[in-house]
């Protein structure tokens, strides 16, 4: 009789009831994962988030945006108020869809990110240049005015 024969005739084992509910996990878990129904569906991979890293300086805001295999023509960067939004496409080629995949992770699809700005900026001269997948967008701080001072003159 081995191990496992004695396990599943006394059920009633503490271990044994998390053995069981951790199958359960990890098989409803990996159902989304099914190749025969996920990885073949177009909406599997139907949009993704580029990740990004926000700096600043005394002078700037910067926010570099990885983008690999996309080009400048399929993004888009919009600043309304104090949100600087980002929108794009990363397309599949028709080779990429002719064949039929065992595994795939890579993304493709459409994507927005949406960025609070605190700082007031220059917006008249932001500036956004994009080099070997890399999205960099430079935003200038706005100057801020010089505190006045206010004579009060007697009436």
């Amino acid at each position: 009789m081995t191990m496992k024969d004695i396990m599943l005739r006394n059920q009633g084992w503490p271990s044994m009831s998390l053995h069981k509910d951790m199958d359960g996990f990890f098989n409803r878990f990996f159902d989304d994962f099914n190749i025969s129904k996920s990885w073949k569906s177009k909406d599997r991979f139907a949009s993704f988030a580029p990740k990004l890293n926000v700096s600043e300086d005394e002078s700037s805001i910067e926010i570099s945006v990885e983008l690999p295999g996309m080009n400048e023509k399929d993004i888009e960067v919009s600043l309304d108020k104090d949100v600087l939004t980002i929108k794009g496409e990363k397309k599949e080629d028709s080779e990429t869809r002719k064949k039929s995949y065992h595994h795939m992770e890579r993304s493709f699809g459409t994507f927005q990110r949406s960025i609070r700005i605190s700082k007031e900026v220059e917006s008249n001269d932001i500036k956004a240049s994009f080099k070997d997948g890399v999205l960099v967008i430079t935003l200038p701080k706005a100057e801020k005015e010089a505190a006045r001072v206010i004579e009060v003159k007697p009436v």
